[in-house]
């Protein structure tokens, strides 16, 4: 029968723990940066949706927002109306 030599497994180098604390805040960061970005795009194309259906504001708020856009020198933006979110 053959001896059977176990060797004691090394220690980890500083090295190799600099390495594996590295890659594991890189994957953290990464896996974060997915969540938030999966965030921000559910909430344009919510925004967008809202936007889409919204109508065309009434002649008053039409008049109001031309005279905003007046005193501050701006362009008339496009005037709509939406509904409410809870």
């Amino acid at each position: 029968m053959a001896d059977v030599v176990h060797e004691a497994p090394q220690p980890t180098t500083p090295l190799q723990c600099g390495r594996i604390l590295g890659f594991t805040s890189l994957s953290v960061w990464f896996v974060g940066a997915l969540v938030c970005l999966a965030s921000q795009i559910r909430q344009m194309t919510r925004y967008a949706r809202l936007v889409r259906r919204g109508a065309i504001a009434p002649l008053h708020l039409n008049q109001e927002e031309a005279s905003v856009a007046s005193r501050l020198r701006m362009k008339l933006p496009v005037c709509i109306v939406v509904r409410a979110t809870g």
